[in-house]
């Protein structure tokens, strides 16, 4: 495989850990050069010091790009400051060949732009350690068995009826709970994952305490099936490992 340029646009909280994260589930071969972006509208300077401001003129230079999640699902549209520039990101990204990740409020945000998918809130917040089921075999999800397992933390969920009727997209696994965890656009190179599957061993432990620290969150809860003699587990570290070395292989087979 040639050498990759990736470009991340990071809304988390964290910045320096997702960039971490993503650094780490994409250069398991050391050939990928990750650009770390952050939103101009939202930031006047670099929240750390590796990222830049997004410019969409510096991503025809990019192989791939990929939006992370962010923690805004249960602020309305209009609050979000920087959700223009997400869409005027996701609409040049959805007419250049770059190949695209979405990942959680970032998946969830490019189906509602770009495929007019609903979004609905979920009860609770969806938290914890979860078995996917895959409901249709693809290059993705090679040699990763049917109930392996990814971390969930969301508070929404996307119409899974829409999306199975639109022709445009594919889902190819839900979670235990039926809940979708990972679709592909069949009209652009487009995968949707929607838990965190870049997340390593402690990043829902320190989720939960920074939602007590902040006293913001009355009804906080440890994740579901995450802990063993009160210490996180890393149980879905292989299905992390094949699944971002399957999305680095739709590089090679250009689709």
């Amino acid at each position: 495989m040639t050498h990759l340029k990736i470009g991340l646009l990071n809304l988390m909280t964290d910045k320096k850990q997702t960039n971490s994260n993503f650094e780490q589930v994409l250069n398991q071969n050391n050939n990928v050069d990750l650009t770390y972006y952050y939103s101009a509208s939202r930031y006047s300077e670099p929240p750390e010091p590796n990222m830049k401001p997004l410019k969409l003129e510096e991503l025809k230079y990019l192989d791939g790009f990929i939006i992370s999640g962010s923690p805004v699902e249960r602020i309305s549209d209009d609050k979000i400051t920087y959700l223009p520039e997400v869409h005027d990101l996701l609409n040049y990204l959805h007419k250049s060949d770059i190949i695209q990740l979405y990942v959680c409020w970032g998946a969830m945000e490019a189906l509602a732009h770009l495929y007019g998918i609903r979004k609905k809130p979920l009860s609770k917040k969806d938290f914890g350690v979860y078995q996917n089921r895959i409901v249709q075999s693809d290059p993705l999800l090679k040699d990763i068995p049917t109930g392996y397992l990814a971390p969930n933390a969301r508070y929404t969920e996307m119409d899974l009826s829409q999306v199975n009727e639109d022709e445009r997209l594919e889902v190819l696994s839900v979670t235990e709970n039926n809940l979708l965890s990972l679709a592909k656009s069949n009209i652009a190179n487009q995968t949707f994952l929607f838990n965190h599957l870049e997340y390593h061993k402690d990043d829902l432990d320190k989720e939960y305490q920074l939602e007590i620290a902040s006293g913001k969150v009355p009804n906080a809860f440890k994740a579901h099936n995450y802990y063993k003699n009160n210490q996180p587990t890393f149980e879905w570290q292989e299905s992390q490992e094949k699944f971002f070395n399957n999305w680095l292989n739709t590089f090679k087979r250009g689709n």
